[in-house]
């Protein structure tokens, strides 16, 4: 966009199309800035780490029109609702236990903070379970918490705790799911065994779900599900989170969004901060929202001839070649020296972290650590690069 063109959009009634511009614009150059990698010049091929589905500008100009009509840009303004109410309804769960956060980190913080208690009747002796082996997140997480940190090793093949790690009902249970996975309900199933609260980091699951009509309408009572909208994810709010919650969970999620505020305005949750999903980031996934069968179509006709590629080379790949993630992973024997000897050819990533105090007590972490390999995945142009990465992953 041009200057003469600017200054005809900001005198004119499209001003508000000129601000939706330079807001689209920040936030596609934002995501790409963090994820794009351009292969040596000798290949003459361009490719992101993960592409990101466009936000239809139009359907986002829609969906702020309704908060400019209402002059509400955050505190829960229409797009806001209207978003948590299509979720809630895709889901198969009231919107009362529902609640949007300004990322889906600060929601898992927040679902911490409610399993733990109020602060002057809690106990100084909360322990909290996490996997030795998870996002990135799940370690911010754990030590934000003010919970006793205890790490648990992973079960091969199902991703839930080794039992042998847990001691009889402690006060919560973190789990992850891994990329984009279908299989929540088998996750309700671990949480049903247990009096603990259990709270699921499902970051990438929610297209899978929908994608899948998997309703959650018999989450256990004492879940807590938190689904990330971050950019890299394909249903999202370029920065956002869904939580989604059991019946025995402490009712003021919301609150905690908002400093802790009651109905009152009267700060009864101190332990609270401003974790609001925003409108514009509301409209954003509304948009992402409307467009997801689409996107969700292609994610996974580009995957499906990504593995086709992959196999002919012997690549083997982990579960989310099925599923309609942003991400992709094969296994590999050494994950973490092939992305360090191939760092100038190609994008690799290691997007799950590990706790590598005491390994030996964590195998199964270790290993899953040193087998999974994100390899980039440009959906639009699979055709361009994947024989050249597969070939060469294949050598090693």
């Amino acid at each position: 966009m041009n200057d003469s063109s600017c200054r005809r959009l900001l005198s004119t009634p499209n001003r508000w199309l000129y601000i939706l511009h330079l807001y689209l614009d920040n936030l596609v150059y934002v995501v790409q800035h963090n994820v794009m990698t351009q292969m040596p010049e000798k290949t003459e091929i361009e490719m992101q780490l993960l592409r990101c589905p466009k936000i239809n500008e139009e359907k986002f100009l829609y969906y702020t029109q309704k908060s400019q009509k209402a002059q509400t840009y955050s505190n829960f303004g229409p797009c806001e609702a209207l978003l948590k109410s299509r979720l809630a309804n895709l889901l198969g769960v009231e919107v009362s236990c529902t609640t949007l956060g300004s990322s889906a980190t600060s929601l898992l913080q927040i679902a911490c903070e409610l399993c733990c208690g109020d602060s002057e009747s809690r106990s100084a002796d909360i322990t909290g379970y996490f996997p030795n082996f998870s996002f990135f997140s799940t370690f911010s997480v754990a030590h934000l918490s003010r919970a006793k940190i205890k790490w648990y090793d992973l079960t091969l093949g199902t991703y839930m705790p080794a039992v042998a790690d847990l001691p009889h009902n402690p006060k919560f249970i973190y789990l992850t799911v891994p990329f984009g996975s279908e299989r929540i309900l088998e996750y309700f199933q671990f949480a049903k065994s247990t009096d603990s609260y259990v709270i699921i980091d499902a970051a990438a699951c929610l297209p899978t779900i929908i994608h899948k009509k998997i309703k959650l309408t018999q989450i256990p009572k004492n879940v807590i599900i938190v689904f990330s909208l971050h950019a890299t994810k394909l249903i999202n709010s370029g920065e956002g989170g869904l939580m989604v919650f059991g019946q025995e969970i402490p009712q003021h999620a919301q609150n905690l969004t908002n400093f802790g505020l009651n109905h009152q305005r009267i700060q009864f949750w101190p332990r609270a901060y401003n974790a609001k999903m925003s409108e514009f980031n509301a409209a954003a996934g509304l948009t992402s929202l409307d467009d997801s069968k689409s996107n969700i179509s292609k994610i996974l006709s580009a995957k499906k001839k990504a593995e086709q590629i992959g196999l002919s080379y012997g690549i083997k790949f982990f579960t989310d070649v099925a599923s309609p993630t942003l991400t992709l992973h094969v296994l590999a024997e050494n994950a973490s020296l092939i992305m360090k000897e191939t760092q100038t050819k190609f994008p690799l990533r290691q997007w799950w972290g590990l706790n590598k105090q005491e390994p030996e007590k964590f195998p199964v972490s270790q290993k899953l650590y040193d087998s999974l390999l994100g390899v980039p995945f440009d959906w639009e142009c699979v055709d361009d690069y994947f024989p050249t990465l597969c070939e060469y992953l294949s050598q090693k």
